[in-house]
């Protein structure tokens, strides 16, 4: 199959996604189909797909590039396109694109229906009149209503510090005080005891 024949199918499947409302299969086979055209030589073409993809999706990810050659310059895209390619070759589009025509295409005329539909013409059938029993709903627990506006939370207490934190610093604070009593108490009374 020549580049031409394949952009024409890939164009073709890209317009029958597009027709089903699928985008991104859409953008899929026309990202093929300018592919298929660049790699004939028809620039033109290929730039052409790339617009009506842009018009279609203009998130794409051929937007930051000026042409469609200069996209395929871009390491990124070029595997991406490579990756499409062995993903949608030409023959499983061809198949593909037969699957859906075939879909489309009507098998047979559609059938009368079996039961007549009311027409205004025809008076409906009466209906009987029965007194109406209302039940007692049952009782449900009143729910909460998600607009309700929540109580304010309470502001977070000042927290005290633990006590095993102060325990530990009264006793320290006890040491140092009895050893500097008693570097006092030995500075002081040495000079009255002989030596």
């Amino acid at each position: 199959m020549g580049s031409e024949e394949t952009q024409n199918l890939y164009e073709a499947l890209a317009g029958r996604f597009d027709h089903h409302h699928e985008p991104r299969q859409r953008d899929i086979f026309l990202v093929l189909a300018a592919d298929a055209a660049l790699t004939g030589g028809r620039g033109g073409e290929a730039e052409r797909i790339r617009a009506r993809l842009l018009q279609a999706n203009p998130h794409h990810l051929l937007k930051p590039f000026p042409t469609m050659r200069e996209a395929l310059e871009s390491g990124d895209i070029r595997d991406y396109v490579a990756d499409l390619r062995r993903r949608f070759p030409t023959a499983h589009a061809a198949e593909l694109f037969e699957k859906m025509r075939a879909k489309e295409a009507p098998i047979e005329p559609p059938m009368k229906p079996e039961r007549s539909v009311f027409n205004f013409k025809e008076e409906p059938s009466p209906v009987k009149d029965e007194p109406f029993i209302a039940v007692p709903a049952k009782k449900r627990p009143p729910t909460r209503s998600p607009y309700e506006l929540l109580p304010e939370p309470e502001p977070p207490k000042e927290r005290s510090p633990d006590a095993a934190g102060r325990f530990v610093a009264n006793v320290l604070f006890l040491f140092a005080l009895l050893f500097t009593l008693a570097v006092a108490v030995v500075v002081f009374l040495r000079p009255f005891f002989p030596g």
